[in-house]
């Protein structure tokens, strides 16, 4: 009994660390490719979303149809981003934020990640930890 609980409690904290470890590959990979810089040299820290919120300009906010459509967009992008994770990757004298993914817009899902460097995000400043994005 106790080895089936086990077992149980331990297969979605395998999951987890596994996603995880892909991220940091993944992206350590792509850094790799990107920049020709070794895997060997190349360092990979996960980092939070810090998201504040995003106000829509005065023209839409007066418009209560276009607000509607605005606010439905950002609440998608939110939710987009919020399944994403965010690496700072140093290597051969240079940083860069990648983001990583396991699903696409379409739904479909990747056994390893997709990771892009976003050139909208940058660390926070007295939040280490922590990356915030334009418009996010």
């Amino acid at each position: 009994m106790r080895r089936a609980l086990w077992r149980w409690l331990a297969s979605p904290l395998a999951l987890v660390a596994a996603a995880c470890v892909s991220g940091v590959s993944g992206a350590r990979t792509q850094f790799s490719q990107d920049l020709a810089c070794p895997e060997d040299r190349v360092a990979v820290s996960q980092r939070e979303l810090l998201a504040s919120p995003v106000h829509p300009p005065s023209a839409i906010a007066a418009d209560p149809a276009r607000l509607a459509i605005w606010e439905e967009r950002d609440a998608a992008r939110r939710h987009a981003e919020s399944k994403r994770t965010y690496f700072v990757v140093d290597g051969c004298g240079q940083s860069r934020i990648y983001n990583c993914y396991f699903c696409g817009a379409s739904g479909k899902c990747a056994t390893m990640p997709r990771c892009d460097e976003t050139r909208r995000c940058h660390e926070v400043a007295g939040q280490p930890g922590y990356v915030a994005c334009d418009g996010s």
